[in-house]
């Protein structure tokens, strides 16, 4: 994820910090997720009848090498700008045990899992 072959895009103000500390693969990750919840956030704020939505969504995600990490659990989509910096304070380095990865996620789906959203 080091590897400078794919760099964020930092298509928005929030996200050009990233060129900063993660112009890498890893980066180019926090970009598209960055973008994704605020795309979602964004496509929330108003249902089919013009009333604000409530808005129940929230995200985690987890990073692994040969650890696994949760930057950042069950959150709220409201706090994208957060979001974004508790990812960054996550750099790559050691290899791809995707096992570990895969698990932790199926724990913290396990845990918050809510038929009604």
């Amino acid at each position: 994820m080091s590897s400078k072959d794919c760099k964020p895009i930092c298509s928005s103000t929030a996200t050009l910090r990233l060129k900063l500390s993660h112009d890498n693969r890893l980066g180019a990750v926090y970009d598209a997720v960055y973008t994704f919840i605020d795309s979602r956030r964004s496509s929330r704020k108003a249902s089919p009848s013009g009333q604000m939505a409530v808005d129940r969504d929230t995200v985690s995600l987890v990073l692994f090498d040969d650890n696994v990490d949760t930057a950042f659990e069950n959150e709220s989509l409201s706090k994208h700008e957060e979001l974004l910096t508790k990812m960054m304070k996550f750099r790559p380095c050691g290899y791809n045990l995707y096992n570990i990865g895969i698990d932790k996620a199926s724990e913290i789906i396990n845990k918050y899992y809510d038929a009604s959203k």
